[in-house]
C-alpha cells in the first residue's frame, strides 16, 4: 500500500469516527512510526514516549518499559524478520488524548522463505509534543 493510500485511509476511518481535533496529528505519528517499523528503527518508533507497554510473541506477559529499554528489546524481536509489508488497517481516537492503530505486518523470519502474518496494535498518547507510542502488542 502506497504512502498517500495509507494517509487517505487514516483520514477516512478519523472522519468516520468522529473527526477528532488532532486528527493530522495522528496521521503523521502513524506514518513515522509505520517508517520506523519498516527500517526496524524500533529508537525513533518509541522516540518522546513515556513508558511503552511490549507485548512480543514468546516473551510472556505485557511489560512497560523506559523507551530506551522498550527500543532494545523490540529492536531484537525486529532483528529477526525481513518485513516484507506493514500495513495500517485501523486507526481509532479514544477521548482527545488516546489512540489506537492496527497494522498487518508481514515477514519473513532470517534463514527462512515462510511469509508469516502478525496482527500488530499499536497505543499511542497525546502529549505537549504530539502523539507517542505507548503500547505494541503483537500477535499471531
Amino acid at each position: 500500500m502506497r504512502r498517500h493510500h495509507i494517509a487517505a485511509v487514516v483520514a477516512l476511518l478519523l472522519v468516520v469516527r468522529g473527526g477528532p481535533a488532532h486528527a493530522q496529528e495522528l496521521r503523521q505519528a502513524v506514518d513515522r512510526t509505520r517508517q520506523a517499523w519498516l527500517s526496524h528503527d524500533a529508537e525513533q518508533m518509541l522516540a518522546g514516549s513515556d513508558t511503552v507497554t511490549l507485548l512480543l510473541p514468546g516473551r510472556g506477559p505485557a511489560v512497560a518499559w523506559i523507551p530506551g529499554q522498550a527500543a532494545r528489546v523490540l529492536s531484537a524481536h525486529l532483528a529477526q524478520a525481513r518485513e516484507r509489508e506493514f500495513s495500517v488497517t485501523d486507526v481509532r481516537q479514544v477521548g482527545n488524548d488516546r489512540a489506537y492503530a492496527e497494522a498487518r505486518r508481514r515477514y519473513v523470519v532470517a534463514g527462512t522463505s515462510d511469509l508469516l502474518e502478525d496482527t500488530v496494535m499499536l497505543g499511542f498518547v497525546r502529549r505537549a509534543g504530539g502523539w507517542r507510542v505507548s503500547e505494541v502488542r503483537i500477535g499471531r
